[in-house]
């Protein structure tokens, strides 16, 4: 059997043998964390782990260790806890001696070869798959695993399994369950644009605008996202939900879109965005305006009727129909309206004028904004709108949303923006929503409150109990003198009843608790919210502790030289596109018109350096051609030779393949090279057998798995497919890929912290800080380019500037008043 997650961290507690003057509160933290995560701290090196252990539970346990949270005795009570926990994972990874082998691309004259299952047998009846991937997969339902006793009974099976393979079954089960969950289509653009501007101005009489749905139930696959959750969404309120990544914030706004949320008002227009646009010949304004079908319809049969008028054919009624329905529609400022939204988000004439074939995929996504800004939706949800706005675009997008007349939820990361626009805050958290009827701020110290009431009410009521059970124990001791003494077993018996209900003395909104009209009191034994246990029901705490923070890690390479050696010289650069004008002449093509000019820029170890600046001003170009994925048409670049340089953008997380997991996606890579230095190195080539990918795969896993946990990405994440994944796991897979297989001297990281948490974004600029090497970044968050650079400098109008004496934030802050 597989041990469970609490007995695995009871155990670790025990190895650490804390004094007794622990505070129980601390203690019970250190539990509620290291439940729901202690995976997180045994995937690492030991000391790594010890250190980031001690950083989450050392403030709260400072009390017994002399005042100091890095008192020797506490670091080795840690060291202890994550060796047990290690030990724990190690004793898991055995049992999981069946772990999905990654399916790699073959070469075109390979032949096609059954997908081995590391530790499991190929089944000699086994059918060749069509789909490699998921042919590996063979994950075990629920029902399945509750009565696949009886169906090895039947067939007389279970007489000849051994219990190392049920142990390896079930294990294998929890990965290819993880594996098996499959992601939520994107809601077809089209689609939601037709069916929002259809009902538009026809709200049905005696409905409501707001939504007030309980016990809901959410779930992808196996997993429950939300249990008995409820969903409130008022008109004219705007949302901000937030919590960690992955915990389905977007799975949730795609149910409500599609309308696959149980009991969800149909009569109530809904608009999502996070997908780009599809590219066409269309321009941007021509795009917008065809989201209006109706409009569109109407004005086509519009002209049909007048054109037939002057043949003597019309219908007169239904003219003064469509004329009636377009006016209402106001159909005739749609151009100017489209115009305004367009221009908002950044569109200028350029950009209007070219095909949104032409359009990259940032501004393709601003494209979707601005449909469903267009069309006007009662319920507008938006998810990380913010993502691909500079800083005059986000200030646009802000003010624009705090007049909008309707519903807003929008899924955002970033605390001024959600400062700025949310009038509430729905709190996405262990398998819940909570509604806070406040503004961002206010939300992160009501939360703080909401937690240190919830852990003294538990405190109490523990010490409660104790002191009953005390007393029980001490009636039970003088009964057992006195067989004859009933009256003092009855009373224990009645005291054990009373220990079964006690609980809160009130109810989650401040009533006094009813049992005849709340049933069983919250925190008491007979809940059962800690399961059985001996036979007997159990009461789990009270208290949602945050999950642990992640804490990202880069391990740079080993320095080059003195310190005031430079690693990237750009001297007198300049570089430009050719126009499609300029290509029509050969000597304008040589000639491109400069995007900047005269760039010169020394890179060194300890440089910490952001490129800011408005959209289209050349920043994530010249981050290319710092890295060498452009070359400049003047003046010239020079890198060292042993410089090692990643580049970081949105590119890297679009080319995850999202049929595999991250486990696989990075073993790929780390054979792909193998594979290329070996015949490049010795001259070796061929293709690798199934058998030798498994001996491989049994060996390097647990670097991969290390790779992974540097950047928060632990087991069962580890194993899913990567199109289940959020935004922000994807982006943390995309930068533990980036520094897998070497270790930079120089990051370019450009708009890094797109999708990330806000958790994630402290941990990722902590890490950034203590890294031993150069970092030069593109981002439009503020906070964030003050914490990690020191070096600020300004694209515009083909220059590159220093900027002195005013930070990120105020530079933007700026912006957004010019």
């Amino acid at each position: 059997m597989v041990e469970d997650d609490a007995s695995i961290v009871q155990r670790a507690l025990d190895a650490a043998a804390l004094p007794a003057t622990v505070d129980p509160i601390a203690l019970e933290y250190a539990m509620g964390v290291l439940v729901q995560g202690w995976a997180d701290f045994a995937g690492s090196t030991v000391d790594e782990d010890t250190s980031m252990l001690l950083d989450c539970i050392g403030p709260h346990f400072a009390g017994a260790f002399n005042g100091d949270d890095h008192d020797p005795a506490l670091e080795a009570a840690c060291k202890a806890i994550v060796t047990s926990l290690h030990a724990a994972q190690q004793e898991r990874a055995r049992q999981t001696a069946s772990v999905i082998l990654p399916t790699l691309p073959k070469r075109a004259d390979a032949p096609v070869e059954q997908a081995v299952v590391v530790g499991v047998a190929p089944s000699s009846s086994a059918t060749k798959p069509s789909d490699p991937v998921d042919a590996a997969v063979q994950p075990d339902t629920r029902a399945d695993k509750e009565h696949g006793d009886e169906d090895d009974n039947e067939e007389g099976n279970s007489d000849n399994s051994s219990s190392e393979t049920e142990e390896a079954a079930a294990s294998h089960a929890s990965h290819t369950d993880a594996f098996a969950l499959e992601a939520d289509p994107e809601p077809d653009l089209e689609e939601m644009a037709h069916a929002a501007c259809m009902t538009r101005g026809r709200f049905p009489p005696g409905e409501s605008r707001d939504v007030n749905l309980s016990n809901l139930v959410l779930a992808q696959g196996p997993r429950d996202l939300l249990v008995n959750a409820t969903l409130k969404l008022f008109y004219n309120h705007r949302y901000g939900l937030v919590g960690r990544n992955g915990v389905g914030k977007s799975t949730l706004m795609k149910r409500i879109a599609m309308y696959k949320i149980a009991g969800f008002p149909k009569h109530l227009r809904t608009f999502y965005v996070s997908a780009e646009a599809p590219g066409s010949a269309k321009t941007a304004l021509e795009f917008v305006l065809a989201a209006d079908s109706e409009r569109a319809a109407l004005l086509r049969e519009e002209a049909g009727l007048t054109r037939a008028e002057s043949g003597q054919e019309s219908n007169p009624e239904r003219l003064v129909e469509i004329y009636a329905r377009l006016q209402e529609i106001d159909a005739d400022s749609a151009t100017q309206r489209a115009l305004v939204i367009l221009n908002g988000l950044g569109f200028d004439d350029v950009k209007l004028a070219l095909p949104t074939s032409q359009l990259s995929g940032g501004w393709r996504m601003r494209l979707s904004l601005a449909c469903a800004l267009f069309l006007h939706p009662d319920i507008l949800l938006l998810d990380e709108p913010e993502a691909h706005l500079d800083a005059a675009g986000q200030h646009w997008l802000q003010n624009f949303l705090s007049e909008y007349s309707g519903c807003v939820v929008v899924v955002s990361h970033s605390a001024p923006f959600l400062t700025a626009v949310t009038t509430d805050i729905l709190h996405f958290h262990h398998r819940k929503l909570d509604h806070y009827p406040c503004d961002y701020p206010a939300f992160v110290q009501a939360r703080e409150d909401k937690q240190k009431k919830q852990i003294h009410l538990q405190t109490d009521l523990d010490r409660r109990r104790q002191q009953l059970t005390e007393s029980m124990r001490k009636m039970e001791a003088k009964a057992a003198g006195n067989a004859r003494d009933q009256k003092r077993l009855q009373q224990v018996a009645s005291r054990k009843k009373k220990l079964n209900r006690m609980g809160f003395e009130k109810t989650a909104d401040g009533r006094k608790f009813n049992s005849q009209l709340h049933g069983i009191r919250e925190g008491a034994i007979n809940a059962n919210t800690g399961g059985w246990k001996g036979g007997k029901r159990s009461a789990a705490s009270t208290v949602l502790y945050d999950e642990p923070s992640i804490r990202f890690q880069f391990e740079a390479a080993t320095a080059i030289g003195a310190p005031d050696t430079a690693l990237i010289q750009l001297q007198n650069v300049g570089f430009g596109f050719a126009t499609a004008e300029a290509s029509s002449t050969a000597a304008a093509a040589t000639t491109p018109k400069l995007l900047f000019s005269k760039v010169t820029l020394e890179i060194f170890a300890s440089t910490r350096l952001a490129l800011l600046g408005l959209n289209g001003q050349g920043k994530s170009t010249l981050l290319k051609l710092i890295g060498g994925l452009l070359e400049p048409v003047q003046g010239q670049i020079v890198r060292h030779r042993q410089a090692c340089i990643m580049h970081f953008n949105q590119h890297h997380v679009d080319q995850l393949n999202l049929d595999q997991s991250p486990v696989q996606h990075l073993f790929g890579l780390w054979l792909a090279h193998r594979d290329a230095t070996r015949a490049n190195t010795m001259g070796l080539s061929g293709s690798t057998t199934p058998q030798e990918r498994q001996m491989l795969f049994e060996h390097e896993e647990q670097n991969i798995r290390r790779q992974l946990g540097h950047f928060g990405i632990g087991s069962p994440t580890a194993y899913q497919r990567i199109a289940t994944l959020s935004g922000g796991q994807r982006t943390r897979v995309a930068l533990a890929c980036l520094t897998f297989l070497a270790s930079p001297h120089v990051l370019l990281l450009d708009e890094v912290t797109n999708c990330l948490d806000i958790e994630s974004i402290e941990s990722l600029q902590n890490a950034l800080q203590k890294f031993q090497g150069a970092v030069v970044l593109v981002s439009h968050h503020g906070p964030f380019v003050d914490a990690v650079c020191t070096d600020l400098r300004v694209v515009e109008r083909g220059r590159l500037s220093k900027l002195d004496g005013v930070s990120a934030v105020q530079y933007m802050a700026d912006l957004d008043d010019s």
